[in-house]
């Protein structure tokens, strides 16, 4: 789950950045990459830490749900804890640099880790 997080989710959660906050034309080549590795990778490798120890856990559709949940609350909570949470501004800000992209790289992720979502089969449909 750490791999799959930590690599993939810093880049999808720069690309939804770029449409929720402007950014200075900067941001788009190897030094937003960078950026996005530097304040997308903790939340990230946390999101995937979760994601495995949950795996064994996954009953149904709820499981993976509240790994997208945990990463746009681990997203929310360490840009908050960068930008401060003195003003409401920061606030706002947290949730739409940390918690908008972690909930959207989490949910791709979550995707990947664990495959698309199935209809569970029932003992009559299995012809029992």
């Amino acid at each position: 789950g750490v791999v799959v997080y930590g690599l993939i989710g810093p880049l999808i959660g720069l690309l939804v950045v770029t449409f929720t906050i402007s950014l200075p034309a900067t941001l788009f080549s190897l030094d937003g990459v960078r950026t996005a590795y530097l304040f997308g990778a903790m939340p990230a490798v946390l999101c995937g830490v979760t994601a495995g120890a949950f795996k064994a856990a996954r009953t149904s559709w709820r499981t993976p749900a509240w790994i997208c949940v945990a990463g746009a609350l681990y997203g929310f909570l360490f840009i908050l804890s960068v930008f401060g949470a003195h003003r409401l501004g920061y606030v706002i800000d947290a949730a739409k640099a940390g918690a908008l992209p972690g909930l959207a790289a989490a949910i791709v992720c979550t995707l990947l880790f664990y495959g698309t979502p199935r209809q569970a089969i029932g003992p009559a449909a299995q012809g029992q």
